[in-house]
């Protein structure tokens, strides 16, 4: 999981992935995103994460990798693609 603040609010949202049996075949577990409510309360917010963007996490690395001063996503896929997922205005 990872924390950042997708919506603009000032404060810190989360983004939780999952990794299934490391035997496993599957590699496209969905993203779910969590809106904080300003006082520490997370409901799920569908829609935030693009569908096609499953994967098998073992890693979310949040940091601007693209240089544009917004929060990108990294999220590192066993058994399949890793994902570079960059933030919007």
């Amino acid at each position: 999981m990872a924390f950042i603040d997708y919506d603009g609010d000032r404060d810190l949202d989360l983004i939780r992935g999952r990794m299934g049996d490391l035997g496993a075949k599957r590699a496209d577990f969905p993203l779910l995103a969590f809106a904080n409510d300003g006082a520490g309360r997370f409901t799920a917010a569908a829609g935030v994460i693009p569908s096609i963007s499953g994967a098998n996490a073992f890693d979310i690395e949040v940091a601007d990798f693209n240089g544009d001063d917004r929060q990108d996503l990294f999220v590192a896929s066993r058994g399949g693609p890793d994902r570079l997922l960059l933030g919007r205005k």
